[in-house]
């Protein structure tokens, strides 16, 4: 049987342009804390595991030099988390309900099972990348991306906007004239793997038009980063991040920890942020 502190119940409300927002309850928390979208939801899981220590993490994240890590977040913690075992059954999303079996903590990421209450149908995933993609296909029928595609290569990317830990922004690709825009972290692995999928006749010529060169050149708003995958293994990704205006690059050993190192970028301050319980 698999211990309490791995388990999260999801209760999935809306999914609209690849923002996923809803609640979520674990034994620790008291009541449900909403989450606005993936980013935000994985920063909660990943405060509640160290919280909890299970499972524990096998590596420390990492973070650019002379910059703070991942923000605080501040959870409404229970003491007693047998009593909210029970309320757990009546717990319901109005799109779906997700059973989330954080079971290890291994290569930056992590690896489990989603539980598709509705449907009783269990899915294995390898990597929070993974967990994504399958996410995606549950809510909306879609193919976020597959660990069998090893596209490699450099874009950057360019963050506008950055509210309830959603980043706004557009992906592009020196070769390329155009800017594939993005809305959340969803549709960000979606133009990734869009933009080093493609290849085009230019790109094999070594040819660069000066389009393409302007358009690689626009930065975001927010933060403006360079990324460059060099390996897709264990169901993620792995390999570098610049960000380009403080001109430090560090390596990141999976797209959560790509993730993180976005987001402790793109945090403005460094205040505390406190998750109140939802009233059932």
């Amino acid at each position: 049987m698999v211990n309490t502190d791995k388990i999260f119940t999801l209760a999935i409300n809306q999914y609209i342009n690849q923002r996923m927002k809803g609640q979520m309850r674990h034994p620790a928390i008291e009541g449900a804390t909403q989450f606005h979208n993936l980013m935000d939801l994985a920063q909660q899981i990943e405060t509640v595991l160290d919280h909890t220590g299970n499972p524990m993490r096998t590596t420390e994240m990492r973070h650019f030099q002379n910059h703070a890590g991942m923000a605080q977040v501040d959870l409404p913690w229970i003491e007693d988390s047998h009593k909210v075992q029970d309320e757990l059954d009546m717990f319901r999303g109005k799109l779906a309900t997700i059973q989330l079996v954080v079971k290890y903590r291994y290569h930056a990421s992590w690896q489990g099972e989603l539980i598709w209450k509705e449907k009783q149908e269990t899915h294995v995933f390898r990597s929070f990348l993974e967990m994504t993609c399958i996410l995606g296909r549950i809510l909306q029928g879609e193919e976020i991306w597959n660990p069998a595609e090893r596209a490699c290569g450099t874009c950057k990317v360019a963050v506008d906007t950055y509210q309830d830990r959603c980043p706004e922004g557009c992906v592009m690709k020196l070769h390329q004239d155009s800017q594939a825009p993005f809305n959340s972290s969803v549709g960000l692995v979606c133009e990734i793997k869009k933009m080093l999928g493609s290849t085009d006749q230019a790109a094999n010529l070594g040819m660069i038009s000066n389009q393409a060169f302007r358009s690689y050149r626009r930065a975001g708003k927010k933060a403006t980063f360079t990324v460059r995958i060099l390996f897709t293994d264990h169901g993620t990704w792995q390999g570098t991040i610049c960000w380009c205006e403080e001109k430090t690059r560090i390596s990141f050993r999976s797209f959560l920890e790509m993730l993180l190192l976005m987001n402790s970028v793109l945090e403005s301050e460094n205040v505390e942020i406190i998750y109140e319980a939802v009233a059932q």
